[in-house]
């Protein structure tokens, strides 16, 4: 018996399966159309950060999970792992982005002082308090204890000393280069403390925090100025102090965009884009 020949429904089923160029312009069609309406994509890096740094700043550093930074950007959180390495890749990204904006909070502050050694110090330190005070979880993960399994790496670790060099700078000119160091390191400690103070338990005690900053400030730096040339400073520290309340806004992170990676990197290191602040972006 000869075999049955296909029908031709069954023709037309086959034909309308097989490749070719009608089929590929229908399944183009479809994609794009999936696309216009509205299908996700994956965030890229910049976006994923920028919904990490809203979940700190609400949720603080124990609620920053990969899970809530995927809820956030609305994806997976396959794509925090991917593009940033996880929870460790997205505090090391916080913490040069946290850098970015106290390097540049500092440099203005510094520039709107008068270029004198007492001033620059107390802009200096003020303007610390003011990055703390505005952006707390950043701070902590920046120069505070680190978070339970968060190793800061050496980058994290020259962003920090980077701050500590600018602050040693300013000292320099106050009481020479003999004891600038210790002194500097001193100076830190005080303002590093009553900061940690201030957020902690203590910061219950009915003491005013501004005028408590201000007065050690203010006392400490006369000091060192009486020691290094044996006359209080000139000018009234404590008005100096009263203009530096300027409040510090967190950038986006657009500059991780208009940057190119072989440029110099925006915080001042003199290092190029792509290993420094760059690292993070990639």
């Amino acid at each position: 018996m000869a075999p049955s020949k296909p029908s031709a429904s069954k023709k037309a089923r086959k034909s309308a399966k097989s490749p070719g160029a009608e089929s590929h312009g229908t399944s183009s069609a479809k994609q794009t159309g999936a696309k216009e309406s509205g299908a996700k994509e994956t965030p890229d890096a910049t976006a994923l950060l920028v919904a990490a740094g809203k979940v700190l700043q609400r949720e603080g550093i124990e609620g920053l999970t990969v899970r809530a930074i995927a809820k956030e950007a609305g994806t997976t959180t396959m794509a925090i792992y991917s593009r940033l390495g996880g929870k460790d890749g997205v505090l090391g990204a916080i913490n040069a982005e946290g850098f970015l904006v106290l390097n540049e909070a500092l440099s203005k502050a510094l520039g709107d002082v008068a270029d004198e050694p007492e001033p620059r110090i107390l802009a200096f330190c003020r303007t610390l308090r003011n990055f703390a005070k505005a952006f707390p979880n950043h701070y902590r993960v920046m120069l505070g204890a680190p978070p339970d399994g968060y190793r800061r790496d050496a980058a994290a670790e020259e962003r920090a000393r980077s701050i500590w060099i600018l602050l040693r700078k300013q000292m320099a000119g106050l009481v020479g280069e003999g004891t600038a160091t210790m002194d500097a390191y001193a100076l830190f400690a005080l303002c590093h403390g009553l900061i940690e103070l201030e957020a902690g338990p203590v910061a219950t005690i009915a003491v005013e925090a501004d005028a408590a900053f201000n007065t050690a400030l203010v006392g400490t730096v006369q000091t060192l100025r009486k020691r290094s040339t044996g006359a209080a400073p000139s000018i009234d520290l404590f008005s100096h102090l009263t203009a530096l309340e300027e409040p510090i806004e967190l950038a986006d992170l657009a500059w991780r965009e208009e940057t190119p990676r072989n440029a110099p990197c925006p915080c001042g290191s003199g290092k190029r884009y792509k290993h420094c602040h760059g690292a993070a972006a990639v």
